[in-house]
């Protein structure tokens, strides 16, 4: 802009607009602190639904229940030029969708079917390059399938079918799960529910059965729930590195886990908790140091800090309440851990112990 009349030449704006230079913006951390007794969110029911997505991400299931605060993802531009590789959600789904279609069409042997459809369907890229993702994807849920296998043998009469359980807590609250599809061996032969994830094992994944696991081991009335009275039951998950057995827990027991499991998800109403599935059971179980890399990530390893809403509510690892992490996740896992066998070798397993 021109000069001032009557002003010298080292004149300056500076003193207009160097003010609003210095403003730095700051971002306030989500209210971490529990709310008063006063306006504590009492619940009187609640499924297995919300507990399974409030551990996924407790930080989230805060923000978008209790402050309503969601946050959403830029559209994805197009791309220009065409992927040769599956990212690992893409090829965890192709695996689902592989498992779900051997349910639906068991006599597609060779998979023909499948193929063709997603061939067609064009979303895995270049034609032999998707053949290639195709076939990658069909050995791992055959190896899947054949373990699935062996405990079929071990619990004749194993079908499948639809689950759904009620219940009521010791104080009273109603606790509820929505069909869900199961593997389950019939009344002449000791239970068994399996599952299968075609990935490998994680925290987040172990605590989604756990879960599962205790409601069935409450369940009320089980005949009513298409359950044989007086049975154990497992619940056997098989990820592609191992398997996951959980092993019988009384009712009083099992419910006396989910009353605490309620009380957590119920004080995560009124504040954001420091939990996270994959830092926090690494805390307690390989200390701080790991738990931090979990937390972080490192290369191709995405850490739990990057979900957003995680990133809303703690800033850094250092702005965690470890206490509060550590004493939750104790609650959390240790009982789990109590019930729970990795195992690597399935038919060495059955073998050694006759389920």
């Amino acid at each position: 802009p021109a000069e001032p009349p009557g002003a010298n030449r080292l004149f300056s704006y500076v003193h207009e607009w160097l003010p609003g230079q210095e403003q730095k913006t700051v971002i306030e951390p989500a209210q971490t602190h529990t709310l008063g007794d006063d306006s504590q969110e009492l619940i009187s029911s609640v499924s297995l639904e919300q507990l399974i997505r409030f551990y996924a991400n407790p930080c989230q299931y805060y923000l978008n229940q209790s402050q309503h605060v969601y946050f959403t993802e830029n559209t994805e531009e197009l791309e220009e030029s065409e992927a040769f590789q599956l990212d690992g959600l893409q090829y965890y789904q192709l695996k689902m969708d592989l498992l779900n279609w051997h349910e639906l069409f068991p006599q597609d042997i060779g998979y023909t079917e499948f193929k063709e459809r997603e061939l067609n369907r064009g979303h895995l890229g270049y034609h032999l390059t998707a053949e290639k993702h195709i076939d990658r994807a069909i050995d791992d849920v055959n190896d899947i399938l054949n373990r699935t296998e062996q405990y079929k043998l071990v619990y004749p009469g194993i079908e499948r079918s639809l689950l759904s359980i009620k219940l009521t807590l010791p104080s009273g609250i109603q606790l509820e799960a929505e069909p869900f599809p199961v593997l389950a061996a019939g009344p002449e032969c000791a239970s068994c529910i399996i599952d299968s994830r075609p990935a490998k094992s994680s925290a987040k994944i172990k605590l989604q059965l756990w879960l599962k696991h205790l409601m069935i081991c409450a369940a009320d009335q089980k005949q009513k729930y298409h359950l044989p009275e007086g049975k154990e039951f497992r619940t056997v998950c098989i990820n592609t590195d191992l398997s996951l057995i959980y092993e019988p827990v009384t009712q009083p027991q099992a419910k006396a886990y989910l009353q605490t499991l309620v009380e957590i998800y119920q004080q995560g109403l009124n504040e954001p908790l420091a939990f996270f599935p994959e830092t926090s059971f690494s805390f307690i179980v390989e200390g701080r140091t790991e738990a931090m890399k979990k937390f972080y990530g490192g290369y191709n390893s995405p850490g739990e800090i990057d979900n957003a809403y995680i990133q809303r509510c703690y800033t850094d690892f250092d702005s965690i309440p470890l206490q509060q992490l550590e004493t939750i996740a104790r609650h959390v896992y240790q009982p789990m851990e109590v019930y729970l066998k990795a195992v690597k070798d399935d038919f060495a397993y059955l073998q050694e112990h006759c389920l």
